[in-house]
């Protein structure tokens, strides 16, 4: 008979991960430490992942589904080139203002190299890119050489980074909202669009 898994333990042990990771990056962030945090004991930890990779790969793969999700209902929705950009953006940032340490997870997940990314992740984000830039490539006003690397740089990373440069405190603010969505879209656009 299989153990019964306890969805408010596991979900506790994910946000403290995100918590500390966010707080203290990935090399200061420890097993026991999360387990400390989450209220749960080690061994529990350790019978769910087999170390803090396992369990780092579990929740980049979580949420980098949920905005795989967001990509994949834009497309099925039929909506253009600009519309799924904007979508994705104001996806990324409404998360940022739900729970920044989830964004800061991603943003540190996304710039550190000592996280290997399962291959199943990778063969999801490459076949919605493939996806998309079939559709792109019917669409007018397209850069002829655009490359599936440059759009999710357009609708993930440049989101990422102007969070990461907000978190860092190297430019400051001086609207309430710091998430000026039309100006991101814009730029992503330019990185899309022929001129």
């Amino acid at each position: 008979m299989s153990k019964r898994i306890d969805t408010s333990k596991i979900e506790r042990i994910r946000d403290a991960a995100i918590e500390i990771i966010s707080e203290q990056g990935i090399p200061n962030c420890s097993v026991a430490a999360i387990a400390k945090r989450a209220g749960v004991s080690v061994g529990y930890l350790y019978r769910h992942y087999s170390g803090k990779e396992e369990l780092i790969n579990d929740m980049l793969e979580l949420y980098f589904n949920i905005i795989n999700e967001k990509i994949s209902s834009l497309i099925a929705e039929k909506h253009g080139v600009e519309e799924i950009v904007e979508g994705v953006i104001l996806h990324i940032l409404q998360i940022s203002r739900e729970n920044e340490a989830r964004i800061k997870f991603l943003i540190m997940l996304l710039n550190d190299f000592s996280v290997t990314i399962r291959p199943a992740l990778t063969a999801r984000v490459d076949a919605l890119a493939e996806e998309l830039m079939i559709m792109i490539r019917n669409s007018p006003g397209i850069r002829s050489d655009l490359l599936p690397d440059d759009l999710y740089h357009a609708m993930i990373g440049l989101p990422m980074q102007y969070l990461a440069l907000r978190y860092n405190r190297i430019i400051s603010c001086k609207e309430p909202d710091c998430a000026d969505t039309g100006h991101i879209v814009g730029q992503a656009m330019r990185l899309i669009k022929a001129r």
